[in-house]
């Protein structure tokens, strides 16, 4: 009972939880002191004494969660960039909303670049638990997926793979495989990444033209002309429709033909972009 008493007076102290903020950046400490004193006092006969430990913890832990309910999902990922990464974690995991901070926590597992080099900030373990901690399925989903490139970064393949090919609509899984495809290329898995780009293929020539989103497919046309696909690429982007993504798609094509050598080619693609910024971009590379 004395270290509960203890335990509990610590958890609800509201000027240490000033000072853990000072010092990590976050509440997310704070906040697991309560939740573990909870947790302690959950296992115990439900005397009127655990009541009141439940009742002093519960307004340090309200207060707590609406200090970080308003925190914007893309801040933790500033102060990484700002070469705070421990600062930058507190602050993420202390968000209070499931989603928000599985956001939050996958943002910091991407490549953080602002001083030349390239690091993973955040644990890719914990955004995996808070993605999976999500109870809505469809933005379980969508955070999962933005956890596919992060993984497949850091060499866990088969599990970016896994939750690609999970997706639960066609053309988000062929989306997520074309986009896990240009990834794999970029970490020098040339080959998985080939297989996978042509599965994606394959799931969107199943799905009819006009459950097939533009922009899924001008995320296909990336991936093949990355993959050095370049005429099946060239015919997903000669079918896109959509004014903002066509342009894009067949820029993409041309900038991969220009790269290959083909420059008659990429330059002749060229001149069918309407889009007089992307004409200009394929143009001047």
């Amino acid at each position: 009972t004395g270290d509960v008493d203890r335990l509990a007076a610590l958890a609800a102290d509201p000027h240490r939880h000033d000072r853990m903020l000072s010092v990590s950046g976050g509440d997310a400490g704070a906040l697991s002191e309560i939740h573990a004193c909870v947790d302690l006092v959950g296992k115990t006969a439900p005397t009127e004494k655990n009541l009141c430990y439940l009742a002093q913890l519960a307004h340090p832990r309200e207060y707590l969660e609406k200090r970080n309910g308003s925190i914007p999902a893309g801040l933790p990922a500033v102060w990484a960039r700002l070469g705070q990464p421990a600062r930058a974690e507190a602050l993420a995991r202390g968000i209070p909303d499931p989603q928000r901070r599985a956001w939050a926590l996958t943002a910091l597992t991407r490549p953080i670049t602002a001083t030349g080099a390239v690091e993973q900030v955040g644990d890719l373990d914990h955004a995996l638990r808070a993605a999976r901690g999500i109870t809505d399925p469809s933005r379980r989903e969508r955070a999962m997926a933005a956890l596919i490139s992060p993984l497949a970064r850091d060499g866990r393949l088969a599990l970016a793979e896994k939750i690609a090919r999970g997706m639960t609509t066609p053309p988000l899984r062929a989306a997520q495989l074309a986009g896990l495809a240009w990834t794999l290329i970029a970490v020098g898995e040339t080959e998985q990444a080939q297989r996978v780009v042509l599965d994606a293929e394959q799931i969107a020539r199943d799905i009819a033209t006009r459950q097939w989103p533009s922009r899924t497919r001008a995320v296909l046309v990336r991936a093949l002309a990355i993959a050095g696909d370049a005429d099946h690429a060239e015919r997903i982007a000669q079918g896109i429709k959509h004014p903002d993504w066509r342009p894009k798609a067949l820029a993409t094509v041309a900038a991969a033909l220009a790269a290959a050598g083909e420059v008659e080619r990429a330059e002749q693609l060229s001149h069918t972009i309407a889009d007089p910024e992307q004409q200009m971009k394929v143009l001047a590379a």
